[in-house]
């Protein structure tokens, strides 16, 4: 927190060059249990040193809540020092070279941070790794155990006999040929005769049938066929002899684990970003009723502290019709946010302190391509002083009631930091 104990507290910011810069400051004055919120706006021209937050009456205590300051300029830099003037002292409290469009904020309980000029985050608090925990001791590996005897091998059997070839059986006599008888004069062709019998596998074969006459030839008869002898008996097998036993070593125990070794000590956690983005297409406002945007809400707990912001991408289709932005939260609650609004260069910025408040943007006399889309900021923060539980909201409109009102366009986000 910066407090601004005395009626010669002063919170300053030193400019080092003539370069355009908006700076807004919220508070909570403390007068004896009396709790009062406050802000100021300042725009700044010049390299001075400019008054943010001024002191508080007497008897009174000023709790700054937020800073916030911008560089407007679309190309030049500025060297921006924050300091801290009790009337006799003056102390340096942050330093740092905004580019061109970036903003420098400093929150209550959450300290200095700067957005680039599309709303980034430039730098967020990461909490250190902590120590990585000593390895213990590796365990002892437990001593092999001994190899069993390997059992003796068996004796192989004795191969058996082989079986005698039988004898082969004789062959039988060749029959007698008949003597060529002369060739006769060519007859008629007799009839075919039969077909002589089939001898058995085991006796001989039938002589065969008589040809029909040529002239008779001479007709040899063949011997018989001598029987196959048989076999011979196979020998039996030899015994197998007996297989020899399988020697059997010890298994040696298991070494003792080793301890384990401490857990480092875990590292600080950053702050958690919650984001949502709008869920479809570009919307088109054609009522002057403010309406909630799509996805952009919060749920916020009672007595705990939040930072919050919107950042709305919109386009308009009409020279005379201009965007309204406003916020919606449990009446109970205590909450100081900054509203900016702007087509070109003249935007509008507001402050928004009560449920329902908003800022209007008026057309700058020019439209702006839906796909070229302009820029709009709600920025602030919700006191832990508040009660009551409920919802933080993003609500919008158009200026007046038109079929051609402002379009609020996907990409919008929001982010709540508690």
């Amino acid at each position: 927190m910066i407090l601004l104990t005395s009626t010669s507290d002063l919170l300053q910011v030193v400019t080092g060059s003539a370069v355009t810069v908006d700076v807004h400051a919220s508070w909570v004055d403390d007068a004896n249990g009396t709790i009062t919120p406050g802000r100021t706006n300042t725009a700044i021209t010049l390299a001075a040193t400019t008054t943010g937050g001024a002191s508080p009456a007497a008897s009174t205590q000023r709790n700054v809540k937020t800073l916030l300051i911008r560089n407007k300029h679309a190309t030049l830099s500025n060297a921006i020092t924050i300091q801290h003037s009790d009337g006799t002292t003056t102390v340096e409290h942050f330093k740092y070279t905004l580019l061109a469009g970036e903003t420098l904020e400093f929150v209550d309980g959450e300290g200095f941070k700067v957005f680039d000029a599309s709303g980034n985050i430039k730098y967020a608090g990461i909490g250190a790794t902590g120590a990585a925990g000593a390895t213990g001791a590796a365990g002892a590996t437990g001593a092999a155990g001994t190899t069993g005897v390997t059992g003796p091998t068996g004796v192989t059997g004795a191969g058996g006999t082989a079986g005698a070839t039988g004898a082969a059986g004789p062959t039988g006599p060749t029959g007698v040929t008949g003597a060529l008888g002369a060739t006769g004069a060519v007859g008629a062709t007799g009839s075919t005769g039969p077909t002589g019998l089939t001898g058995s596998n085991a006796g001989f074969t039938g002589p065969t049938g008589p040809a029909g006459a040529t002239g008779p030839t001479g007709v040899g008869i063949t011997g018989v066929a001598g029987p196959t002898g048989a076999a011979g008996a196979t020998g039996a097998a030899g015994i197998t002899g007996p297989t020899g036993l399988t020697g059997v070593g010890t298994t040696g125990a298991a070494g003792a684990t080793g301890p384990t070794g401490v857990t480092g000590a875990a590292g600080g956690g950053g702050a958690a970003v919650s984001v949502v983005r709008t869920q479809s297409a570009g919307v088109t406002g054609t009522t002057t009723a403010m309406v909630t945007a799509s996805g952009m809400t919060f749920q916020i707990t009672s007595g705990k502290s939040y930072h919050f912001g919107f950042q709305v991408l919109y386009g308009v289709n009409n020279t005379t019709v201009g965007l309204r932005l406003g916020l919606t939260f449990p009446a109970a609650m205590i909450v100081v946010a900054r509203g900016r609004v702007g087509v070109g260069a003249t935007p509008v910025y507001g402050a928004i302190t009560a449920t329902s408040g908003s800022v209007l943007g008026v057309s700058a006399g020019t439209t702006t391509a839906i796909a070229l889309s302009a820029g709009a900021e709600i920025f602030g923060v919700i006191d832990p002083v508040s009660s009551g539980s409920g919802t933080l909201a993003l609500i919008w409109a158009s200026e007046l009631s038109t079929t051609g009102g402002p379009v609020i366009q996907a990409g919008t986000h929001g982010w709540l930091v508690g």
